[in-house]
């Protein structure tokens, strides 16, 4: 960790694995958290600085108590400002490609775009009956989990 502090909104990572305490549940190396609030050592009871993050899995703010030095950061507040969930277009174009598979009784063989938000897929049961569906994809929204 760097001398300077992550700032709230920061994307960071848990680097060693932490026992569960009074304090938290056992928090995993890797695990990733959002940066709620820097306690400086000057401010913290026991003079080690630490964090109160979000770890995102209960949707509570500030679930997380952590000491600064068992966090990394892994993305800054400007580019956590720049993700994004992918548009209907880009799913759809997504979904036609990744549906040419094959299941227990048929095969997609063909797929394509219908329409702004549908995918019409085409293919054969295993004993050779053709058929066409098409998937329409209503809504996307950013999940909370």
């Amino acid at each position: 960790m760097t001398n300077t502090p992550l700032l709230p909104g920061t994307l960071a990572k848990i680097i060693r694995h932490i026992p569960a305490d009074d304090h938290n549940r056992t928090l995993h190396e890797g695990q990733l958290i959002e940066i709620g609030e820097y306690i400086s050592a000057d401010e913290a009871d026991d003079g080690v600085p630490f964090y109160w993050a979000n770890s995102h899995s209960t949707g509570n703010l500030n679930d997380i108590c952590v000491n600064a030095v068992n966090v990394e950061m892994v993305k800054t507040v400007e580019q956590m400002n720049e993700r994004r969930i992918p548009t209907l277009a880009e799913l759809r174009d997504f979904l036609s490609s990744a549906l040419l598979d094959d299941g227990d009784t048929f095969s997609i063989t063909d797929t394509g775009r219908n329409g702004e938000n549908g995918v019409e897929i085409g293919g054969k049961t295993n004993d050779g009956l053709p058929f066409v569906a098409t998937i329409q994809i209503t809504t996307i929204y950013e999940a909370d989990f």
